[in-house]
């Protein structure tokens, strides 16, 4: 279903007009945040960013034009654009009491079966189960280091993908984010070559969220008195497409959970954030959808980051290099960096926060609402504002980062005299009670890949006809997650001694995989 069309919503909007003239005109003490001028009913509808736009980039000309927060109003429905990073703290942070819950999406909550999820629930309590139980997994460095050795495995069978087919290095990427993730959510092994149902699967999560959550696809999700609208009327249609939607979400939540049990009954489980929960007696839902949810959250979003670094180091040779003098001199080359070296590779880590940085893989983060009437620098927000932070302006601001667009590492070390610039990841996680319980893991994700790649590879941007190198663009995908658009990279091996190391410690023909386990579950 594609977006809505203004004139349809302008059509159905008139049966709601009383509703959101009642909203629109209620005395407000103080103004909202400054914002474009609206009109009659629809309010700033045709102010938002248009159909395949890049939204986080459309998003910047608020700052330029209101400062550092803005709002719209979209029939009778606030909308907060918070453009600074102090403003974030403070609001999203500070006052996250009354500012960590979801903006209401009635197709994905009431209908399509996302109601339970880590994202989008409302149930404060249901909420606070779902971080107790992950705390108990992932809270701690402590807790997490158990999963380095499986991290550091899926990073060398992405080295091992890249010796064999260097030019599908993306598919590489997301093969082994996926790998990880199903590994230490679910005990999971896929495939080592072959489509993987159970990645595919799982990738469809993120699909259906996305075509669940999108802002200005449903209309009900604009107009909420549409949800007593029978489906065979015009305007119900939306509850045949929930359902359907609502039959891949039971599988998706379902049969991973399933397979994690079974293996248990059989005996012949390994250690993951499934079967150590269930040993705990945690409910299977709360397994399910918080498993899943680290998933959907962790994924995308560690893939786009790793595009990100390697289309960096083409952009800045120098950057690479360095990398490299660090990795040979601290850890040589008869090995490949692993994570327990981390302390002693300060420019690799200051990397790891420059490509957070450079390429904020979430822009614009999951948005809040207010759960009640707030006032912040002489402004209302009000309640039931949806609150969107935007993180790439933060990462981008000049003011906090020189020259922001240039790939620079050396901006989060210490020296002579040099205090480091802010720490750009308290801006990509997420604020408040909703911060990322999944953060440790996915950092020493981006981080082994990195050290190893590095370790292993020079990358360079691939030569054309003419014999000059193919400059690559910068280009985003329009989405939640800022995914590049496609460029190439030549990987060429820094040493012969990597190419047979690779090929020991990937293992890719040691294990079959659990696909055929998968396809005898009854979940």
């Amino acid at each position: 279903m594609d977006r809505i069309s203004p004139t349809t919503i302008l059509a159905v909007a008139v049966v709601g007009f009383y509703f959101v003239w009642r909203s629109q005109t209620k005395p407000k003490s103080l103004p909202l945040p400054p914002g474009p001028k609206g009109l009659p009913i629809v309010g700033n509808l045709y102010d938002l960013p248009p159909e395949g736009s890049v939204d986080f980039l459309e998003w910047i000309k608020h700052r330029e034009l209101y400062g550092p927060i803005s709002s719209l109003t979209v029939l009778g429905t606030t909308l907060i654009l918070i453009n600074d990073k102090q403003y974030a703290t403070d609001i999203l942070d500070k006052e996250s009491a009354k500012t960590s819950s979801r903006p209401e999406s009635v197709f994905a909550y009431e209908f399509a079966g996302w109601k339970q999820s880590l994202a989008l629930t409302r149930d404060r309590r249901l909420f606070r189960q779902y971080r107790k139980a992950m705390a108990k997994v992932l809270g701690s460095k402590t807790a997490v280091a158990k999963f380095h050795p499986l991290q550091e495995l899926e990073s060398q069978r992405f080295l091992l993908r890249l010796l064999k087919d260097p030019k599908h290095f993306p598919e590489h990427l997301r093969r082994e984010a996926g790998a990880f993730i199903l590994k230490v959510t679910y005990g999971y092994s896929v495939l080592p070559e072959d489509i993987d149902p159970l990645v595919s699967l799982s990738e469809s999560a993120l699909e259906w969220f996305v075509y669940s959550t999108l802002p200005g696809k449903w209309l009900v999700d604009l107009l909420p008195f549409m949800r007593h609208i029978p489906e065979w009327l015009p305007g119900g249609r939306f509850k045949k497409a929930a359902r359907e939607v609502d039959g891949h979400v039971q599988e998706i939540i379902k049969k991973p959970l399933a397979f994690t049990i079974h293996q248990k009954k059989q005996n012949k489980h390994v250690p993951s954030y499934a079967s150590d929960l269930l040993d705990e007696n945690e409910s299977h839902s709360d397994v399910a959808w918080t498993a899943m949810g680290m998933y959907i959250a962790g994924t995308d979003t560690t893939v786009a980051s790793l595009k990100g670094f390697l289309l960096a180091m083409l952009l800045f040779p120098e950057a690479q290099r360095k990398g490299q003098e660090e990795i040979d001199r601290v850890v040589g080359r008869d090995r490949l960096p692993i994570l327990a070296d981390r302390d002693q590779l300060p420019y690799l880590n200051a990397m790891v926060k420059e490509t957070m940085r450079w390429h904020t893989a979430g822009p614009i983060a999951l948005p809040h609402r207010a759960d009640e009437d707030l006032t912040y620098k002489g402004y209302l927000i009000p309640k039931g504002a949806t609150l969107m932070p935007n993180a790439w302006l933060y990462n981008n601001d000049p003011t906090t980062y020189p020259e922001p667009r240039t790939f620079r590492p050396e901006r989060f070390l210490e020296g002579d005299g040099y205090q480091p610039e802010a720490d750009p990841t308290e801006n990509i996680f997420g604020w408040g009670r909703r911060i990322c319980p999944g953060r440790l893991v996915a950092d020493s994700a981006v981080f082994v890949t990195m050290a190893q790649t590095l370790a292993a590879y020079t990358m360079t941007s691939p030569v054309g006809p003419d014999g000059k190198a193919i400059e690559p663009k910068i280009g985003y995908i329009p989405g939640i997650v800022a995914h590049l658009q496609p460029f190439e990279v030549d990987f060429k091996l820094r040493d012969p001694r990597y190419e047979q190391m690779i090929r020991t410690t990937g293992k890719e023909d040691a294990y079959s995989g659990d696909a055929e386990i998968l396809s005898q579950v009854k979940w």
